[in-house]
């Protein structure tokens, strides 16, 4: 067992994510961290069941096992072990948010914001990444492993002619100029909750973060990352000026940051720029237009943190009666309770029917509906066709 010890060891240090070693009958006898927080195989478990399964295969199959809260191992049978390698998350294709994985696994934790950390600490691979690991793996496994004797690096200095720093301020001035004209001209826009104009600046402030591209040498996507955190900050600030409140300011900055950390492309960090101005200008639009009072912020916090509430929990919630809480909502916010709900729980289905493959059902269940029924019934009434016919159309 020593060799495959060895094998986690290394493997673990080139790709970061955690290495077990399990012998043929699926007993634990290494790890390079300590267990995870978050559930791990059991034997009852039907992932368990499925890994030792592969154990079975050919020796140095890599096989891919992803477990009921949607991370994804890596699995190789070798002559006296298994190796698990994860887990971690994967791009392949669209995964649920975090609060469908709680839904859809049992999930209750008694603090949501640790199991939601775990969950973001993960590393998201590329299936090219995949294969890449996937190869090394065959390969470590297969070859003795050889201690390698580095040498200390030589540094050469490099002298850059101070005319070079001249030339790309007289080229790029102007350029610097416009991206901090067009920053400021969009923020506004979007504290002022006016689509139009961000649509209109969005475009060219996208054309203007070019000439920072290269900010870090040799590496245009950590340079745009740490452009756009900024950004999202400076969003942030935005929209926090027009009364929005900190709980949606809090939920909205950390789902851009988490998205923008898992971009991979500068393509897909422009698209990502577009996509936070707008939704930080719905969020100032709604909260400028509608000033609600304590009572009913309040309400409409706890509603978009569960959208399973009912009228009578939400009224113990902030210590009044069902029937006050009913009028009070509909006098400030010109809708009934449970219209609101409903509209708000059909905008999260269609988030899910577009960028996951969770079925219908599992879609009503996450986003509050007792039935399939109601669900169709109320999905087809406010969009005109079915819930399956209208991710057919978005696919």
């Amino acid at each position: 067992m020593d060799k495959e010890i060895d094998f986690a060891k290394n493997l673990n240090t080139v790709t970061h994510i955690p290495v077990r070693i399990l012998n043929r009958p699926g007993e634990l006898c290494y790890q390079t961290k300590p267990a995870e927080q978050l559930p791990v195989f059991k034997s009852q478990d039907p992932e368990y069941q499925l890994l030792l399964r592969t154990s079975k295969n050919a020796i140095t199959d890599i096989v891919p096992i992803r477990d009921r809260f949607q991370r994804t191992y890596l699995s190789m049978t070798s002559t006296n072990a298994i190796t698990l390698l994860g887990p971690f998350l994967t791009d392949m294709d669209h995964k649920p948010s975090i609060d469908t994985i709680f839904d859809t696994s049992a999930l209750s934790p008694a603090n949501p914001s640790t199991i939601r950390n775990l969950y973001e600490e993960l590393p998201m691979l590329t299936k090219k990444e995949i294969t890449a690991i996937g190869n090394l793996m065959k390969t470590l496994i297969n070859q003795p492993i050889k201690t390698a004797h580095l040498s200390e690096p030589r540094i050469v200095p490099i002298n850059y002619p101070h005319s070079i720093h001249e030339n790309i301020y007289h080229d790029d001035q102007q350029v610097i100029e416009s991206r901090y004209r067009e920053q400021d001209q969009m923020l506004a826009a979007i504290a002022s909750g006016n689509l139009s104009l961000v649509h209109k600046h969005v475009k060219l402030y996208g054309h203007a973060l070019d000439v920072f591209k290269y900010r870090i040498p040799n590496n245009p996507v950590r340079s745009m990352k740490n452009i756009m955190f900024a950004f999202n900050t400076l969003c942030r600030i935005a929209v926090k000026s027009t009364g929005v409140l900190p709980i949606h300011q809090h939920l909205i900055s950390e789902k851009f940051s988490i998205a923008i950390e898992k971009q991979t492309t500068v393509r897909g960090l422009r698209r990502l720029i577009q996509e936070m101005a707008v939704a930080y200008c719905k969020l100032a639009m709604v909260t400028t237009e509608m000033q609600y009072s304590p009572l009913i912020q309040r309400v409409i916090s706890l509603i978009h943190l569960n959208r399973k509430v009912t009228l009578s929990n939400l009224a113990d919630s902030v210590g009044t009666t069902p029937a006050y809480l009913s009028r009070k909502f509909k006098s400030e916010t010109g809708s009934l309770f449970t219209q609101y709900l409903i509209d708000l729980r059909i905008t999260k289905a269609k988030e899910l029917l577009r960028n996951s493959d969770l079925h219908i059902s599992e879609i009503a269940y996450v986003t509050g509906f007792d039935e399939v029924a109601n669900f169709s019934r109320a999905f087809r009434k406010q969009n005109g066709v079915s819930p399956s016919s209208y991710r057919n159309q978005h696919d």
